[in-house]
């Protein structure tokens, strides 16, 4: 029970300074913003009512995005001079080692909740991951803000992650917290809604569909499609080779009709061509016989028919 108790002691110990770290970043942040606000509304003062309140309204507006462009800033600056780069780790959450990790979190939360929304996929949110700690090759495209310790994920030349995947480089297992950096290599590709967790290598033009959940430290080989939940290995149905295709079957079928078709043809052409040639035989017969004095058939018939 004692035991219990320490360690809720403990967290509020521990989050009394994340907190002040907060705090400090985003009045450091508001110090242009406020200078800004004063500045515009002194000048504004002296104006109309109407034309104050429309100009109040811009400034109030220009203030905020002011701060977002100075967090961006101040935020990687502490994470720096704090020693918040982080490092594979396993241990204890609630432990002294552990608190890089709440400062580093605590600056990349602040930043993603307040401005880093309005800049992705620019290239101004890869600016600030990069001084987080990211490394990021050429050509990547970022279109998500679901990105925790940014310093413990590295990407490669022509990496895409779509929109509001998420990445996390933690993961508790057995009581502990683990810290584990994610590589993601050259070409590969990060579906939208997918999510990486901590230890996965995603090897070169390997591709995460949509909507998957890879598990910690699963390695993806190159050029493999992975998905599901949880991911594996994605293949096609491929066809059985005994099992011809339905295209093949109709041509097949096709083929046995016309063939059945011109078998039943064949006999009729023979035989009207037999009677045409006994036809014509017996025509050039009869006037022949009638000139030799031959009789025909008929004739004899008749003669042998006796009289009445």
């Amino acid at each position: 029970m004692a035991g219990k108790y320490y360690k809720i002691i403990l967290q509020w110990v521990l989050l009394g300074p994340v907190l002040c770290i907060a705090i400090f970043t985003s009045g450091a942040a508001m110090i242009p913003a406020v200078f800004c606000f004063e500045t515009l509304q002194s000048l504004l003062k002296e104006c109309a009512p109407w034309l104050y309140y429309v100009g109040m309204g811009f400034t109030v507006m220009l203030c905020f995005f002011i701060y977002g462009i100075s967090i961006l800033f101040v935020a990687p600056f502490l994470n720096t001079i704090l020693g918040a780069r982080l490092k594979p780790l396993r241990g204890s959450q609630v432990s002294v080692s552990f608190i890089p990790w709440y400062v580093h979190s605590c600056l990349t939360l602040i930043v993603r909740y307040s401005f880093l929304e309005f800049i992705t996929p620019t290239p101004m949110s890869q600016l600030y991951f990069r001084m987080m700690g990211m490394k990021i090759g050429r050509d990547v495209i970022i279109n998500t803000t679901a990105i925790s310790d940014p310093s413990l994920i590295e990407f490669g030349n022509r990496v895409t992650v779509g929109g509001t995947a998420c990445l996390l480089a933690h993961y508790a297992h057995g009581g502990h917290m683990v810290l584990s950096p994610i590589v993601v290599h050259d070409g590969a590709t990060i579906g939208l809604r997918a999510i990486i967790m901590g230890g996965v290598e995603i090897g070169p033009k390997a591709k995460i569909l949509a909507g998957s959940f890879v598990m910690p430290n699963t390695k993806i080989p190159a050029g493999e499609t992975w998905g599901g939940i949880p991911a594996t290995r994605f293949t096609r149905s491929k066809k059985k080779k005994d099992q011809p295709d339905k295209a093949e079957l109709k041509a097949e079928n096709e083929s046995l009709e016309v063939a059945e078709s011109k078998e039943e043809n064949k006999p009729k052409a023979e035989d009207s061509n037999n009677a045409d040639n006994l036809v014509n035989t017996a025509a050039q017969e009869i006037p022949a016989k009638l000139e030799t004095g031959e009789s025909t058939p008929e004739a004899t018939d008749s003669k042998t028919e006796p009289q009445s």
